[in-house]
């Protein structure tokens, strides 16, 4: 019987994810972004220190490796999607981030050298339907920002990648540390290259978004993710992810009053489906296809 413990887990890291966009929409604006983001995986890392302090994993020069290596795909990943959303429109960022669905089960048949399969060819292809109903339909006429968005959701298709290889390998807590710690101070220094290390003022907004996200949506959810990723596919995982942009639809009503629109249902709907079609293509064949096998 599948065990559905890491999926389940998982879906909480699409669901802090999606928590956490409207929580730092409430203070980017009148805050620097990288200011805000070294705040915040600083905060996840020093949250996260006693525990990976206190792990009984063996602390590696591959350990280390690999988790700084993390460190810099999450890194590459939040700067590419910030600089190009400031150059195209939120539905394209929101369409384009999305294509993990699709680049995640290309690099793992580049990497195998061998087709996807099937069913995975198939739910990935619901998972980009899916998105494609989010969106609305809308046709992307590549823009600069556009391209970036697209470089961004490449790299994180990469980093969900790297996890589904290495993560297993070292303990699931010094490895999360490491790339939290990396994030924190790659994004202190953008944040000291433009001279804007420190808020002006630490509204109750900032202190709460902050403490929320570093606590809920970066310590726990990375863990999750470190940890768990690598019980089930890479592909899997992409599709589970992909229910981010509808968390963050809900909680965006909820918190910014923003309309919850009839494409998102729709296309969340379609997201699950993808989801859930490896079970019912199971169940299928389990029903036409007679068992032959001698033990």
């Amino acid at each position: 019987m599948k065990n559905w413990k890491p999926e389940l887990l998982l879906i909480y890291v699409a669901f802090s994810w999606g928590l956490g966009f409207p929580l730092m929409k409430l203070v980017l604006e009148d805050n620097d972004t990288f200011t805000v983001l070294w705040m915040r995986f600083f905060l996840s890392a020093l949250l996260f220190f006693p525990i990976a302090y206190f792990s009984k994993g063996k602390i590696s020069k591959d350990l280390i490796l690999i988790g700084i290596i993390l460190g810099v795909l999450l890194f590459t990943t939040f700067s590419l999607f910030i600089v190009g959303l400031n150059y195209t429109s939120s539905v394209n960022t929101g369409f384009l981030a999305g294509l993990g669905v699709v680049f995640v089960p290309l690099i793992i048949a580049i990497i195998h050298r061998k087709f996807p399969s099937m069913q995975a060819f198939i739910s990935a292809s619901l998972g980009f339907i899916g998105l494609t109903i989010i969106s609305e339909f809308r046709l992307v006429n590549l823009s600069l920002g556009d391209i970036l968005v697209i470089l961004g959701a490449f790299m994180s298709s990469v980093h969900i990648v790297v996890i589904d290889k290495y993560a297993s390998r070292y303990d699931s807590s010094q490895l999360t540390f490491i790339q939290l710690l990396v994030m924190a101070l790659l994004s202190l220094g953008v944040a000291g290259f433009t001279d804007v290390i420190i808020p002006v003022s630490f509204s109750w907004n900032l202190v709460v978004s902050v403490v929320l996200t570093a606590a809920l949506a970066t310590a726990l959810a990375f863990w999750v993710q470190t940890k768990y990723q690598p019980q089930t596919t890479a592909s899997r995982a992409v599709l589970i992810f992909s229910l981010e942009p509808i968390f963050s639809a809900l909680f965006s009503n909820i918190l910014l009053d923003e309309f919850l629109s009839t494409s998102v249902i729709a296309g969340g709907l379609v997201i699950f489906l993808a989801m859930i079609y490896p079970v019912i293509h199971e169940k299928i064949q389990g029903k036409i296809r007679p068992d032959y096998s001698l033990g």
